[in-house]
């Protein structure tokens, strides 16, 4: 190859390579460019906001946060009254009383979640007179379907004691005597709880000193019955 042709060769692969380095500079100016530009416009749309929806947008931050706390601790104080409800019942007979009655006592704080409805109804279904009758008022100070639903499968219990006892929880929720369970299924069916008496047995709500009765489970008839009031309203029907 000639001098001239070396040289007009050299001449060309520096033109191609300083051009490659002028478009490769450009690519990067015009990237650089177009992150600016979007970021730009993120924090442009930012700072657009109004002040009061940033403040709404942190307020619902905020409520859903304090909901889930809140939904952690419930699940957690569930789970911990059930393992105590279990522990006791399976005690000896003589002994489980005193602590049953005091993991029940602990279900006030609580939803009527269908774990601890069942373990409920399972105490029911075993016939002991004392704690199947605390279950039984305590399902009488909620005002739900569920804790009347399961007052209506009591109503039915091969133990009289506890099936008379179950009827009288029912005859509190409504406020009226019924002849017998079917009578009560009939009024169940049209019940709608009162919105008033659910915030007043809510569960966290209920404060002892400034609601004696419903602190006490153990009183029948927390709606101001007493049960030889409706033995004796039953006999004069």
């Amino acid at each position: 190859m000639s001098n001239g042709s070396k040289r007009i060769a050299l001449a060309a692969s520096a033109i191609i390579i300083f051009t490659a380095g002028i478009m490769g500079g450009m690519r990067m100016a015009r990237a650089k460019q177009e992150s600016h530009a979007s970021d730009s416009s993120a924090s442009g749309s930012a700072a657009s906001l109004p002040l009061g929806s940033a403040n709404v947008a942190r307020g619902a931050d905020n409520r859903s946060l304090n909901e889930n706390k809140k939904a952690m601790a419930a699940s957690t104080a569930e789970v911990e009254v059930l393992r105590n409800i279990r522990d006791a019942m399976i005690l000896p007979q003589e002994s489980r009383t005193t602590p049953l009655l005091i993991a029940l006592e602990q279900t006030t704080k609580l939803p009527l979640s269908k774990a601890l409805l069942d373990e409920l109804r399972s105490i029911v279904d075993e016939g002991e007179i004392e704690s199947s009758h605390f279950v039984l008022s305590l399902m009488e100070q909620r005002e739900e379907k569920t804790s009347v639903d399961l007052l209506l499968h009591a109503a039915t219990h091969q133990n009289p004691d506890v099936a008379d006892r179950a009827l009288f929880a029912l005859e509190a929720v409504a406020g009226t005597v019924f002849k017998n369970p079917e009578e009560a299924t009939i009024w169940a069916a049209q019940w709608k709880p009162d919105a008033e008496r659910i915030k007043l047995f809510d569960p966290g709500q209920v404060n002892a000193e400034d609601n004696p009765i419903a602190s006490d489970l153990r009183l029948p008839g927390p709606r101001g019955h007493a049960p030889k009031d409706t033995a004796q309203q039953k006999e004069e029907k």
